[in-house]
């Protein structure tokens, strides 16, 4: 559980940087860059409200909020990735602009997490279901 909460962490502090980074330069992109931006924020600014959410779950040991965390995590690094193909066709500046070195660092955290929520989730479930088997 440990694990997981220390990722979760992580992985927030670097959505709610990547936020306050990606506002700093929404004046600087132009056309649909600003649109691709403008849902990069939003994705990272819901992802932090689910992670919060998340974190209680698995704090709590609430099965039902980490399945929701999980499914979001997978939707949230899924939604990266198709934003990264997607501006890969813009000019090199406006291409640096959305995909920040924070963008990696994020994806990098958010596969971690997933792992460690993942088998964490597996421990709960085959517990609940020991339980159950009683």
């Amino acid at each position: 559980m440990i694990n997981t909460l220390i990722s979760a962490v992580s992985l927030a502090i670097t959505n709610i940087v990547e936020i306050g980074v990606s506002i700093k330069v929404l004046d600087k992109t132009q056309g649909s860059a600003r649109y691709l931006l403008i849902v990069s924020i939003w994705l990272n600014a819901c992802t932090v409200c689910i992670i919060l959410v998340g974190m209680y779950g698995a704090f709590r040991s609430i099965i039902s909020l980490i399945m929701v965390y999980l499914t979001t995590l997978v939707a949230y690094f899924l939604g990266k990735f198709f934003l990264s193909i997607t501006v890969e066709h813009f000019d090199k500046h406006q291409f640096d602009l959305i995909l920040t070195p924070l963008y990696t660092v994020n994806a990098v955290f958010c596969v971690i997490c997933i792992g460690f929520l993942g088998s964490y989730y597996c421990v709960l479930k085959a517990d609940e279901e020991g339980e159950e088997a009683q």
